[in-house]
């Protein structure tokens, strides 16, 4: 497994990360392979992701104020880097919000991108930079989707819908389509993330075609085992500013959404579903985290007849 770690600087007051990774199986101590240095910076939003082959490791690293992707081979410990100014940058830039993911076959890393405003454009980002993002005024509009990176060239294939925004997204079992939670970019930026659809891109043809279209928020998919269904987290088809968020989930052939044991879990937390819904490896239930009596709790929530 990997996992990163969070240790207090006193000297620098700030706390720095370190990637390690640890085997299951065999006891043996467990291996640093990452950490900030005086010109790096690990990024805390994506979580590091081993490839389907379990050979290698790809993470977010910023550098001299760009994130890059780096992916690790664990037997050699060689690391490549994409993006961030390297090979394959060509004017855009990563956005760490919507995290990194491996295609289930190992070809390819999926990553949220954003396009580089020449310097001389109106639409140049501006604002202060925190930590790994730009918190950007008005004037910077740059349309947020996503790359595609064939690991085994580095060669980078950018998807940007301009009328959406990318927030996340996951691959189907069998690599051909992308499950993909998107704002619209008539909703002033600001507001976006009260406003998130459903949408199914197809990896070969690029197109982008919308599933799960109502108000409020409809993030977070998740592919079933067999590929036939989304489970996404959702405000039930309303605009809650409390942000409440239940388990769906939508019959990808006929756009069915069900809310499976919705009255029960609505009293039991209020709606405060806190992490992405894991399907079991039946497909007959969803697993989340939900918010209870201010303490997180772990669920599994069974989905009728499965989908």
């Amino acid at each position: 497994m990997a996992y990163t770690v969070v240790e207090p600087d006193i000297d620098h007051n700030v706390y720095r990360l370190s990637l390690w990774i640890a085997s299951t199986a065999a006891r043996t101590p467990p291996r640093r392979v990452a950490d900030e240095g005086s010109s790096s910076t690990l990024v805390p939003t994506a979580t590091p992701r081993f490839s389907p082959d379990g050979r290698r490791l790809a993470y977010l690293e910023q550098r001299a104020g760009k994130v890059r992707v780096d992916v690790l081979d664990l037997a050699t410990g060689r690391s490549e880097q994409f993006g961030g100014g390297s090979a394959g940058d060509r004017g855009w830039i990563i956005r760490t919000t919507a995290g990194l993911e491996w295609s289930p076959d190992g070809r390819f890393l999926a990553f949220g991108v954003g396009e580089r405003a020449p310097a001389h454009s109106e639409h140049a980002p501006r604002g202060v930079e925190t930590g790994t993002e730009w918190v950007e005024d008005a004037g910077s509009d740059e349309p947020d989707g996503l790359a595609l990176l064939r690991v085994a060239d580095g060669k980078v294939q950018k998807i940007i819908d301009p009328t959406v925004d990318v927030r996340d997204f996951d691959w189907s079992p069998d690599g051909s389509r992308i499950a993909v939670s998107a704002s619209p970019r008539s909703v002033p930026a600001y507001l976006r993330f009260m406003y998130t659809d459903i949408y199914i891109l197809d990896v070969r043809s690029r197109r982008l075609s919308p599933l799960v279209v109502q108000p409020g928020r409809d993030d977070d998919p998740s592919w079933s085992p067999n590929g036939r269904a989304v489970a996404f987290l959702s405000s039930g088809g309303v605009l809650d500013w409390m942000q409440r968020r239940i388990p769906a989930y939508v019959d990808v052939a006929t756009r069915r959404i069900v809310y499976p044991h919705r009255a029960s879990i609505t009293s039991l937390s209020g709606g405060a579903v806190e992490s992405r819904p894991t399907w079991s490896s039946d497909g007959k239930s969803v697993i989340v985290r939900l918010l209870w009596k201010l303490r997180s709790a772990i669920y599994e929530v069974p989905v009728a007849g499965g989908p």
